[in-house]
């Protein structure tokens, strides 16, 4: 059966463009992503346990940032791919799954993210590097910052001091860097719907309103798809009646399971 398919132009429409009956179903999951997913998507659906992209670059950012003792200039950086792209313990590394929301402009909200969450708080976590070998008053206020808060202080301020190092690993970083601009060029963002049913040990809903779903869902389980070719103007999310209502209704399903 073929989706549903619409265009919105405007890139600060927020409206939920499915027919009524999409919109008033609230066991409808909504998932946002790139067009350079889009063919692997429609054909394969979401499939759990493997990394659309290589896990191991991801990794390398990882664990370059951690042998500085550093988090980065940004928030959406480093500390996304840690805690949200691969989890605290690598635990999400090891056993990828998909991350849904009942809530379409938040859906919306991460189809803005250029290539996915993940490439975009690599680029970001890059970038952060480029800046603190070339800026000497971050360098100094990160160093400032590990002998006031580590009781390691040594070890990394030993690391740090490893200029050859770090330009090196920075430097391979960059040409990395390089290779997913290249793939982002042209890139849209794409919402896409999805029509499922899952039993209580096949979701998780945590604090961002994201249903977690840690099995596969199937192509014919796509009813619908949003593409943006103007792109996304992102809202700051906050919730209304329509979202309290939804996470009622998800709330009362998962705690239904007993």
């Amino acid at each position: 059966m073929p989706i549903i398919k619409i265009e919105v132009s405007e890139p600060t429409d927020t409206n939920n463009p499915f027919p009524r009956e999409i919109v008033t179903d609230f066991s409808i999951l909504y998932h946002g992503t790139s067009t350079i997913w889009m063919d692997v998507i429609e054909s394969n659906g979401f499939v759990t346990g493997q990394w659309p992209i290589n896990i191991k670059n991801v990794m390398k950012i990882i664990e370059l940032y951690e042998k500085m003792g550093w988090c980065g200039i940004n928030d959406d950086g480093y500390n996304v791919l840690r805690f949200y792209s691969v989890g605290r313990d690598n635990e999400k590394a090891k056993n990828k799954s998909s991350s849904f929301t009942p809530a379409y402009r938040r859906a919306r909200n991460y189809a803005s993210n250029s290539g996915g969450e993940t490439i975009k708080a690599m680029l970001i976590a890059i970038t952060d590097l480029e800046t603190y070998i070339a800026d000497g008053k971050e360098r100094k206020r990160h160093e400032r910052g590990i002998k006031e808060s580590h009781s390691n202080s040594k070890y990394y301020l030993d690391i740090l001091k490893d200029k050859n190092m770090l330009n090196n690993e920075i430097k391979e970083l960059l040409k990395m860097k390089i290779e997913y601009e290249q793939l982002l060029e042209g890139n849209k963002p794409v919402v896409y719907a999805i029509k499922t049913t899952l039993a209580k040990k096949e979701f998780s809903i945590n604090t961002g309103f994201d249903i977690r779903v840690n099995r596969a869902i199937k192509a014919s389980d796509i009813i619908g798809r949003v593409d943006f070719p103007n792109g996304v103007e992102r809202i700051i999310p906050y919730v209304n009646n329509e979202e309290m209502a939804l996470r009622e209704f998800w709330d009362k399903l998962k705690s239904s399971y007993g």
